[in-house]
């Protein structure tokens, strides 16, 4: 084969590749170079040609390189080494420099939109003096400089502007461009972000008007520049046009995308906020069905976190609406309990819908350790740091944990894509089947009732759902400010005074322990409006929403009684959990009691006596009262009630868990400085392990176990202990799949954050997303021996034959009959994955 022959065929493979986006693009590109830097003279303008290749396929990769100090992207200095050789060989004004300096810009917008700037100004000088100053070229030329310079920076936002006008000047008497509907649209968003509606209105409008004269087709131009309109419609108070301007957007887009696209959705409700009554309504519903079908189309397997959380937001947000619009017009309560089900499963169906599948999916034992690895990476971040003095290993330490993590974030986005594609989440997906109201209906029985408690707007509302059709009603329970200032005053109450803690409350601000008809003000608020509504029942299956979370129903007084001694109060997630699908297929295992760990595992000297754990000695009771009660359970207690030995458990049928439990969600602690200062021990060089902690909202909450005290103050426990805490990412790690019952007889468990992307996070709701069938958990700080009592009791219901809800229900209603406080027994709730099945009643 000829020299020429060569080239043509590497020439030929670099062109095909970079056409097909292949991966193998660069290397043909480079094997292009190679051959000219071999064969042809350093200044033929061939070899500038082939650097231009070169650096299109770089620009793709982000690969960088160093030459004479000086490190860059690699397309950058390819670039400029292709621009240099076509100026001496071309001549600075030249179309061939021109050229280039178009392409460079395209590759340097995506990654550094300021610095493409300067090669988009040349190129326009360029243009402007090769070509007459009203050319066509100069004008499109024009008006991308003054895009990137928009995208660039707001401080540009004048010369952009100056820029646009040039562009419109140029086309001011020929025939409609493209560029000239992007100048207007341009100079539409900069005047909308500056505020000036007026110029916004009439330059949104000329964009439409030119683009709609350059062609009949739809066009996601198009499309953009209508909501533009609309919006500043909106902006300006004019609801009317701004529906207008959002109906022919959505024209546009159902002909570009059909009905499930997000973009679709999001204008569905654009008309919907535009819009009054039956109207309004019918627009969010339609905005709802949209999201449903796109569900379904699997599209959300490809979000990455960021934007699957902006997803999640905006369906809730569509729910919230549609909510509204039905409590408002006061139709469609069972419309309502659909829509409001769906909008608490969101988190699962974005995030985890291979969840919602009745088996497990092979792949989820691997992301299941995955997720487990991050965690204790996280956790880990100062390991190396503390434990290895040799010169530079803090630094190697980093190396390692970095390198781990990003290997480790990639094959968790890599499992969940894959579980995401061949999840099938069907009429869970969709925000208004009637099925799942019906199929919820066949397993409540005449006396039972499901009580939903969600927040619409800025208020409370009930959805109370009997066995038939009539049976459903909007009760409204009060304005979210008065319910919530409630609902923490109540919490601060129950649990006793002095007891809330700072660090471990998730209340947004300090809240007093002295107001003891606290309980009182917030049943009048919850339960006395859903009385009427109750007639002949004694079975309430609850869902709550919000701080609501974190207040136990069954305590509130409900005349001179707790409500929990009138009716049987079972807590759910959501109003599908009564029809869930069970998932334990794999055989269960022996019952598991960890108790009473040793916190200072592994620590070298004595004990530190302002260690965050103390001794818990009633646990240790605990779990001798209950290995009576079940003598076949595996008891680990001590050094041996280690992380290592929960994650080797293959789905125990019980698994207890006595120890201390933690949140620090919310608020940061009063005196955060004290806190870091006991978690460090006296070394205050190092950062904080319980600052660490906060970073990541699924390591805000967990249980201490063996060497949870060694670990925080920066000592090694081994590596059977881990960092001796069980977050909620650590649960992920542990399989529950055949899991009747997990009781976390600890503080806090049922406590946790509350956001629109994650749902709840805490310890409970961590167990039921891991399979577990019903988690019993705290809501507050218990006394050891009250605990002890209390879960003694309860173990001896369950061997009498209750189901899980039925005998902690016993217990406390036990415990309040002997005149008890509150504060002893009342934190403990009990909550159902699949309550048709699982309580055994």
């Amino acid at each position: 084969m000829g020299a020429d022959e060569e080239y043509a065929r590497l020439r030929e493979r670099a062109d095909a590749a970079l056409a097909t986006g292949s991966g193998d693009a660069a290397q043909a590109a480079a094997d292009v170079v190679r051959w000219c830097r071999e064969h042809l003279s350093p200044d033929d303008p061939e070899l500038a040609q082939a650097l231009v290749r070169q650096a299109v396929a770089a620009s793709r990769t982000g690969e960088t390189a160093e030459v004479s100090g000086r490190v860059a992207y690699r397309f950058v200095l390819l670039f400029e080494e292709a621009l240099a050789l076509q100026r001496t060989a071309f001549g600075p004004r030249s179309e061939v420099v021109a050229i280039t300096l178009a392409l460079y810009a395209d590759c340097l917008r995506p990654r550094d939109p300021l610095a493409a700037i300067a090669p988009l100004q040349e190129r326009l000088t360029l243009l402007w003096n090769l070509r007459k100053p009203l050319d066509a070229d100069v004008g499109e030329a024009a008006c991308l400089l003054a895009q990137v310079q928009a995208q660039a920076s707001l401080l540009l936002s004048k010369e952009a502007a100056r820029q646009y006008q040039a562009c419109l000047d140029v086309f001011a008497t020929l025939p409609p461009h493209p560029s000239t509907a992007a100048a207007w649209s341009g100079r539409a968003e900069l005047a909308e972000a500056t505020g000036d509606l007026e110029t916004a209105d009439l330059a949104y409008r000329r964009a439409v008007e030119i683009t709609k004269a350059l062609t009949q087709e739809p066009s996601t131009d198009l499309a953009v520049r209508l909501l533009g309109a609309a919006r500043v419609a909106s902006r300006r108070g004019d609801r009317g046009s701004a529906a207008s301007w959002y109906e022919k957007a959505l024209e546009v887009q159902r002909a570009l995308s059909g009905d499930a696209a997000l973009d679709v959705a999001a204008t569905w409700f654009s008309i919907s906020l535009s819009t009054d009554g039956s109207r309004a309504l019918q627009a969010s519903r339609e905005a709802l069905r949209s999201a449903g079908a796109w569900l379904q189309t699997g599209t959300a397997a490809a979000l990455d976190d960021r934007r699957r959380e902006e997803v999640i937001r905006a369906f809730a947000a569509y729910a919230d609406r549609h909510l509204l619009g039905l409590l408002t017009m006061e139709c469609g309560g069972d419309e309502m309990a659909a829509v409001s089900a769906w909008r608490m499963r969101l988190p699962d169906l974005l995030s985890r819908p291979w969840r919602l599948s009745p088996t497990p999916h092979p792949a989820e034992r691997e992301l299941s350790t995955v997720v487990a690895r991050m965690a204790t990476r996280h956790q880990a971040r100062y390991q190396t740091a503390d434990t290895d003095n040799r010169p530079g290993a803090a630094g190697e330490g980093w190396l390692r944990h970095g390198t781990e993590l990003r290997w480790l974030r990639a094959r968790r986005t890599e499992l969940e894509a894959g579980l995401r594609r061949e999840a099938r989440s069907g009429r869970q997906a969709e925000p208004l089947a009637g099925e799942v109201l019906d199929t919820a209906r066949r397993f409540l029985g005449s006396d039972d009732r499901f009580i939903n408690i969600v927040r619409v707007a800025d208020a409370y509302v009930a959805l109370v759902v009997g066995p038939a059709e009539e049976q459903t009603a909007a009760v409204a329970l009060g304005q979210t400010a008065v319910v919530d200032e409630a609902v923490w005053r109540a919490r601060a109450a129950l649990e006793g005074p002095g007891r809330a803690a700072a660090f471990r409350d998730v209340a947004p601000r300090p809240i007093g322990t002295d107001d003891g008809d606290a309980p009182h003000v917030l049943a009048r608020l919850l339960i006395e409006p859903l009385l009427p509504h109750l007639a002949g029942c004694r079975r309430l299956k609850v869902a709550l929403d919000g701080p609501l979370l974190h207040v136990p129903l069954g305590v509130l007084p409900a005349g001179p009684a707790p409500l929990l001694s009138s009716f049987d109060v079972d807590y759910v997630t959501a109003l599908d959990e009564l029809a869930g699908p069970n998932r334990a297929d794999a055989e269960a295992g022996p019952d598991v009691v960890l108790a009473a760990p040793d916190y200072e595992l592994g620590r070298v000297g004595s004990a530190n006596p302002d260690s965050l754990f103390q001794p818990l000695e009633g646990t240790a009771e605990e779990a001798r009262g209950i290995a009576e009660l079940r003598p076949e359970a595996l008891v680990l207690t001590g050094r041996d009630a280690t992380k290592a030995r929960l994650r080797e458990l293959r789905s125990p049928r019980v698994l207890h868990l006595a120890t201390h439990g933690y949140t620090l969600a919310g608020a940061p602690p009063s005196d955060p400085k004290f806190m870091n200062r006991r978690l460090r021990g006296s070394d205050s060089s190092l950062a904080g392990r319980y600052d660490n902690l906060r970073r990541e909202p699924d390591l805000r909450s967990g249980l201490a176990l063996a060497g949870a005290n060694t670990w925080l103050e920066h000592g090694d426990p081994g590596p059977a202990a881990e960092t001796g805490l069980l977050t909620v990412a650590d649960v992920t790690g542990i399989d529950l799949a055949a899991t009747e019952l997990v009781v976390l007889s600890a503080c806090d468990t049922g406590v946790g954050e509350i956001t629109a992307p994650d749902g709840h996070v805490s310890l409970r709701a961590a167990f039921l997303r891991a399979g577990a069938r019903a988690v019993v958990a705290s809501l507050w700080k218990v006394p050891d021996g009250p605990t002890r009592d209390l879960m003694i009791s309860f173990y001896r219901l369950l061997n009498q034959g209750h189901g899980p809800a039925e005998a902690l229900r016993a217990a406390q209603r036990e415990r309040h009959a002997a005149g008890d406080p509150v504060l002893n027994w009342g934190a403990f709730v009990c909550y159902l994955r699949a309550t048709n099945d699982a309580d055994g009643d």
